[in-house]
């Protein structure tokens, strides 16, 4: 039989839907009688009394409930799959890396036995038609069609995991030769979830809160989940944006598993507000809002795949749309980021439940269940559509490297040059990402630092994502975020080159820098200039080990002829006493040397025959603080304060609390803990009574309180008006009119906020359309170049409102200062450049 044939006649045979299967449920989440397991999961199939291996159990076998009745966490769900693996040779399961609460990322695969037995080799073969060299030599009818089924990333919409249960079970049990013979021309790659810690997060939320009878009110503790919301991940970030920054072990992770395989089709499966209607998203997105990368052809297969989709979704009646509301513009997000590696990546959304029953008004009760099985046939949908459309997928694949070679050799530059502007920590940071992305670097031959990127390689589409602007739209409308630069946010120096230079050997794994105390054992002291990426960490660390740290207030310079050492060190610089220290000579030496190399920070050993050679009292020094932190956290938690919290935590281990906003205006809350406070601009609610004279008295007794975007009204309960915030009247999207976008701005060097930045402008991330004014002798730090457009959507109007606007002020107040902050300075976690304005402002508030 022909082998295109046998496979659409597999999807026909799975197809045969079952007419009892548009019942409703007796109970919220269980199908209404007793069915048999077998029956039982078939509810959530497009198939009718199929034979299955009687020695494979089903979800419902296997967990002692059925699906939708209760929540499958990551646990149960490991426990299952690797049931199936042990249970069906058509099954493996390859784990990959860990989350933050160390449970591990998985991917199952399911295919037939004979290309379980070659898997590997099918993997490699895939590989070979990605690259143009070589895909005209391979068969693309004799190789199997590789689909990515996914389930929720997003942890509170958890009906995508609890869906792929019984695919998973259907293809590892079914008897039937249709389906066997497909099996044979296609690897179906499950990921059972992309954000296992949220997904556990929010089954245990659930499963805890729910009640066995259910009663139809969305004003029940099961709907009002305590926060942080386990959409997002341990440190609260919404890791669907981290595909393409890949910050989090969520995005790197996910990254690892789509490059693993390089699909030909990857479906993403989400859940979205309801409002009041039950509804079903499936993808194309608004035509309008296309990322200019993305080729036509991969908008019209997914329209075909969808037409399947559409008819599994007809046959229960359940309402659709497509083609508007979200869009394939935002390369950042799952359902984007292989369209521009030559996959289909689909989309589809639904209304949640955000628990066992809801009601939708006019559409009627809608249950948890009935959500699972939706999300269950239209990736059943998608898995059909796309082995009906098998040959263009195979063909669009191969085209698509092609064509991207081509683009490569035709552009007039030969690729990008740069550099990290002599900040070691974050090259270290932006190679790894590179690397991650299976994107080639070169360092530049006799030029230590600069680094080079060329086009003609296999990911040209992905680096022109990574370095290149954005400043041409067909729309005003935006999703998610209308630019991301993250060769910006990086601060790089970056440019595209008409020749290419000559390089040094290919990085194949970024090399941390180890940093060195030069000059030796010093009985003066020791010395580390403030610029590099991780000078806080060490701060943090010599804090913690008692180590009494001073700061240069003003440039100085340090010589010795013998140690070879001729510097002058910046405003900022971090001083090291020998005298006085918990270590004395080689322990502190070898200490700060175990430091230097964990930190790549370079420290200077003084050395001086005579005082008159050198002396710390010559140099204007004042003692550092060690610092204790209060974060300011709302109920709900936000994605700018989980990322002040993975800065602060992760990558710089300084002292710091999360303190809830309704603990903070307790009477008996004790400010004096802490030497600064930062609230974010997410903060809702209101400063209270006693909890006002408490931080005024605070502040003015030396506190050192940082305010961000829109908290800055909460200062003027404590008798700061110095900022002002006008959002204006352009009200085309959320945010007043800006969803992401690139500003310039320009750089005081009058305030320890910005010591370790040498440069004059830098770029910032601005997400919302307020601009500040500032008076009443607030002292402006940063503002808004003259003309500061570099990437993203904004009316003229709106850009000349930014002209010169300020974003960083500083106020003094009594003995303590008030430091505000207009954008945010830590965003999505990968904006490194403005990192060390908010950890100066920590760390050195108190000498404004």
């Amino acid at each position: 039989m022909n082998r295109f044939k046998s496979i659409i006649l597999a999807s026909a045979a799975f197809a045969m839907l079952l007419g009892a299967a548009t019942e409703t449920y007796a109970q919220p989440g269980k199908p209404s009688g007793t069915p048999s397991p077998a029956s039982s999961v078939e509810y959530f199939l497009p198939t009718q009394n199929a034979k299955y291996n009687k020695n494979i159990q089903s979800p419902q076998e296997f967990f002692g409930f059925e699906i939708g009745e209760r929540l499958a966490d990551w646990g149960d769900i490991t426990r299952y799959v690797e049931y199936l693996a042990d249970k069906s040779k058509r099954v493996s399961v390859k784990k990959f890396g860990f989350t933050f609460e160390r449970r591990q990322f998985m991917q199952v695969y399911i295919t037939s036995p004979s290309n379980q037995n070659n898997l590997e080799k099918i993997r490699k073969e895939h590989m070979k038609v990605l690259d143009p060299t070589q895909s005209d030599k391979i068969d693309l009818e004799k190789m199997p069609l590789i689909v990515n089924l996914c389930g929720n990333i997003h942890g509170n919409e958890i009906s995508g995991s609890q869906a792929l249960l019984p695919i998973m079970f259907f293809y590892a049990a079914v008897d039937d030769k249709a389906v066997a013979d497909m099996l044979e021309n296609t690897v179906i790659v499950f990921t059972p979830g992309q954000n296992p810690d949220g997904l556990s997060r929010f089954a245990m939320w659930v499963n805890s809160t729910s009640s066995i009878n259910h009663f139809v009110d969305g004003q029940s503790r099961e709907y009002s989940e305590a926060g942080p919301s386990s959409r997002a991940n341990h440190y609260w970030m919404d890791t669907n944006r981290d595909w393409l920054t890949a910050q989090f072990p969520e995005g790197q992770n996910l990254v690892k598993m789509y490059e693993y395989w390089m699909p030909n089709v990857l479906l993403d499966l989400h859940e979205m507000g309801a409002g009041r209607t039950a509804l079903y998203y499936i993808s194309p997105g608004d035509p309008k809002r296309t990322y200019k990368y993305i080729p036509q052809e991969n908008q019209d297969l997914t329209k075909e795949i969808g037409k399947t989709t559409g008819r599994y979704l007809d046959s229960i009646g359940v309402p659709y749309y497509t083609g508007r509301g979200y869009d394939d513009f935002f390369i950042g997000k799952g359902a984007c980021y292989g369209d521009i590696q030559g996959s289909v990546c689909i989309l589809h959304e639904l209304s949640s439940t955000r628990g066992h029953v809801r009601d939708f008004g006019p559409m009627g009760i809608h249950n948890f269940g009935e959500n699972v099985r939706w999300h269950s046939l239209a990736a059943c949908g998608v898995l059909n559509g796309s082995i009906a459309n098998a040959k263009a997928l195979k063909e669009y694949q191969k085209n698509f490297y092609v064509n991207a070679a081509k683009a490569a050799a035709a552009d007039p530059g030969k690729g990008y040059l740069f550099d990290a502007r002599g900040n070691r920590g974050i090259a270290f940071n932006f190679l790894e990402n590179l690397l991650l992305h299976e994107i080639d670097v070169y360092p530049v031959k006799g030029q230590e630092g600069k680094y080079f990127v060329p086009f003609e390689q296999k990911h040209y589409y992905k680096i022109k994502g990574i370095f290149e602007d954005i400043t041409e739209y067909e729309d005003d409308k935006f999703y998610d975020i209308s630019t991301w630069s993250p060769a910006r946010a990086y601060n790089l120096n970056y440019e595209v080159v008409a020749e290419a230079p000559v390089v040094d050997k290919k990085i194949i794994e970024a090399v941390f820098p180890q940093g060195a105390v030069k000059g030796g054992v010093s009985n003066i002291g020791y010395a580390f200039a403030p610029a590099e990426y991780y000078t806080p960490y060490m701060i943090a660390a010599l804090q913690k080990k008692g180590v009494n740290l001073q700061v240069a207030k003003a440039p100085f310079a340090y010589k010795n002829k013998a140690s070879k050492i001729d510097v002058t060190m910046p405003a900022g610089t971090i001083v090291i006493p020998a005298e006085g220290q918990i270590f004395s000579g080689q322990d502190l030496f070898n200490f700060l040397d175990e430091l230097a190399k964990k930190c790549g920070v370079d420290v200077v050993g003084f050395q001086a025959k005579k005082p008159k050679d050198f002396s710390l009292a010559e140099v204007n020094c004042v003692p550092v603080r060690n610092t204790r932190t209060a974060l300011i956290t709302d109920t709900g938690a936000s994605q700018q304060q989980g990322s002040i919290w993975y800065l602060l935590d992760y990558r710089y281990a300084m002292n710091h609390s999360l303190v809830d906003f309704r603990n903070f205006n307790r009477k008996d809350f004790n400010m004096d803990k802490y030497d600064a406070i930062v609230f974010t601009g997410n903060v809702n609610g209101q400063l209270e009574g006693e909890a006002t004279q408490k931080l005024t008295n605070w502040v003015e007794n030396g506190g050192t309180l940082i305010v961000l975007g829109g908290s800055h009204y909460l200062v003027r309960r404590i008798g700061n008006d110095s900022v002002k915030g006008d959002v204006g009247n352009d009200e085309r999207n959320r945010g007043g009119g800006v969803s992401g976008l690139v500003l310039n701005a320009e750089i005081s060097h009058d305030s320890p906020l910005t010591w370790g930045y040498d440069q004059d402008n830098i770029d910032v991330f601005q997400n919302n359309a307020t601009v500040w004014s500032v008076d009443n002798g607030a002292e402006v730090v940063m503002k808004y170049a003259a003309e500061p457009y570099r990437s993203g959507y904004v009316t003229k109007e709106q850009l000349a409102k930014f002209s010169g606007s300020p974003i960083v002020a500083t106020k003094r107040m009594g003995k303590g200062c008030i430091i505000f902050i207009h954008n945010d300075f830590t965003y999505r976690s990968y904006w490194f450049g403005t990192n060390h304005i908010l950890t100066n402002a920590i760390l050195f508030g108190n000498l404004i």
